[in-house]
């Protein structure tokens, strides 16, 4: 007997609530890293700095109107540890909720 199923590929995301340091709210989406940015991490983790491949790589996982801003004051005024925490807690938590489903 043959079954089929469909898998569909789609990178995990998140929406959240992001407070700037001026008090303004912007609501932004990040998606999971793919397989592809991870691999280039590695590989130019030599060449480039790590902040370089820091902004790099939220300017390409962050959406949203006022993502860029979020970024640039992430990067003067917050925690940059604190926030990949946060957001891996948050898809460590989305993952297991779909497991339990």
């Amino acid at each position: 007997m043959n079954k089929s199923f469909v898998f569909k590929v789609e990178r995990g995301s998140l929406e959240f609530e992001a407070i700037l340091s001026t008090g303004e709210n912007v609501k932004l989406t990040i998606l999971e890293s793919s397989t592809n940015q991870i691999q280039e991490i590695e590989r130019n983790k030599e060449s480039l700095s790590s902040l370089e491949m820091t902004k790099k790589h939220l300017s390409e996982n962050l959406k949203g109107e006022r993502a860029q801003e979020f970024i640039d004051d992430l990067m003067e005024n917050g925690s940059l540890a604190d926030f990949y925490i946060r957001i891996n807690e948050q898809f460590r938590a989305l993952k297991g909720i779909k497991r339990k489903n």
